[in-house]
């Protein structure tokens, strides 16, 4: 009985081994997708060590080998069950153990039901009489403990998350040592029932994870799509931003205010006449990036070039408190650092940019075709942005009224005699920026 004692202990050991792999288990599932590293490395060692329980079963049975030898075969199969992926099923080697051991000549395993009190029968091995086990069934699972019956034992099925069931053993071998025999079989099934369905859980949680990787991986991958597209257009909080929120680059527009600006070289057309096509690529290029880096430390958004001329708006894709305001400084740097430049003969050629800038509702968003897309803006405001580039004079900013009442407090301006815009009936008041009250 010594011998049968410890392996009764190593069993509640393997146990508390288990219950401590669940209660890491459900600690694990709580992470969300921002943990998920830490939700694998934890997962995996679970798994690993679920794995490793196959140790245990030796040590198991190591110890078994010095009980009485009818029992070393049985618990040898039997031990089986607690490798999760073992095909034989739980009840099967149970009720083989019990029988060859016992000489039971029926089990029956009782699982509680949603109703208090109410179980559901499974016939494991043989028949037998339940009507007359039914308060005895009852008894040992709210007790949950052994108990001799008219023929045979009721032992608990025990687990991890209370009791899981009651085996019914019909056998005329009801020693001290049967009993014991038949609390470790109980003991195992249930360690097995619980390893297998931890083992299912884990399935779960590795396919949950990878599914989550997947999504993971293809958002940074979009990510860094977005962020290689973009970081050339905007500034580098705007391409956080939208990597941050990929979904409102989707196909299609919102209707917003925004502050469009529209600049363009002045004599650049007639310049590329006289010019190799190489320095006149390096000259338009400089040029384009004195008026780039402007919008960008704005925080603008860079739509297009248009051969000499540069498209940017702002307050879009994201909110941006004084738009307008931030359209005039990206006008006046634009003008500014020309003028600083032609100053030290930092260009070979002085040329200068006509810029117009306007304010109003626009459609902002991925325009074209799934294969083709464009961020951009369209809309009358814009016309009218373009239209006051047009007809502004080198190094000359034109706003219209629209801007000129957003920014009016902190303006100085040189008010022009109301002008004919090409696409507007009437003629429109418009403004030359010269500068901002800062």
């Amino acid at each position: 009985m010594e011998i049968l004692g410890e392996f009764l202990k190593e069993i509640e050991g393997l146990s508390r081994e288990v219950r401590e792999l669940r209660e890491k288990l459900e600690e694990l599932r709580s992470l969300g997708p921002s943990e998920l590293k830490k939700s694998l490395a934890g997962l995996s060692e679970i798994g690993w060590k679920v794995k490793i329980l196959e140790g245990t079963t030796e040590r198991l049975l190591s110890l078994a080998q010095e009980l009485k030898p009818s029992f070393l075969s049985q618990l040898r199969s039997l031990l089986n069950i607690l490798y999760p992926t073992h095909e034989a099923s739980i009840a099967k080697l149970a009720a083989e153990a019990l029988q060859k051991t016992l000489d039971a000549e029926a089990v029956y395993a009782f699982f509680p039901e949603a109703e208090p009190l109410k179980f559901r029968p499974e016939q494991w091995l043989g028949e037998a009489e339940l009507g007359e086990v039914s308060e005895e069934v009852t008894k040992a699972l709210r007790e949950l403990k052994p108990a001799l019956v008219a023929k045979g034992f009721i032992v608990p099925i025990r687990s991890l998350k209370g009791p899981k069931g009651l085996l019914y053993i019909v056998t005329e071998n009801r020693g001290r040592e049967d009993l014991a025999f038949a609390e470790a079989v109980a003991s195992l099934v249930g360690i097995g029932m619980e390893i297998r369905e931890m083992a299912e859980e884990l399935d779960k949680a590795f396919y949950e994870l990878a599914r989550l990787q997947a999504i993971k991986e293809q958002e940074e991958l979009e990510k860094d799509y977005i962020r290689a597209l973009f970081s050339r257009f905007v500034s580098p909080q705007v391409v956080e931003k939208l990597a941050s929120d990929p979904s409102i680059l989707r196909l299609g527009g919102v209707r917003q205010e925004i502050t469009i600006l529209f600049a363009d070289i002045r004599g650049f057309t007639a310049l590329s006449e006289k010019l190799p096509p190489e320095e006149l690529v390096k000259t338009l290029n400089q040029y384009l990036s004195v008026a780039a880096d402007a919008i960008l430390e704005e925080e603008g958004t860079l739509d297009k070039f248009l051969g000499d001329a540069v498209m940017a708006f702002f307050n879009a894709p994201f909110p941006q408190k004084e738009h307008v305001l931030r359209g005039a400084r990206a006008a006046l740097k634009i003008k500014s650092r020309l003028e600083e430049l032609h100053s030290r003969n930092a260009l070979p050629l002085k040329l200068y940019f006509g810029i117009g800038l306007n304010v109003g509702e626009a459609v902002i968003g991925n325009i074209g075709t799934s294969m083709q897309m464009n961020y951009t803006a369209i809309g009358d405001c814009v016309n009218v942005a373009k239209r006051l580039q047009e007809i502004a004079k080198p190094g000359q900013i034109l706003i219209s009224s629209a801007v000129y009442e957003r920014i009016k407090e902190k303006a100085f301006v040189r008010t022009l005699p109301p002008t004919s815009i090409p696409g507007k009936s009437s003629r429109e008041h418009i403004y030359e920026l010269l500068g901002l009250l800062e």
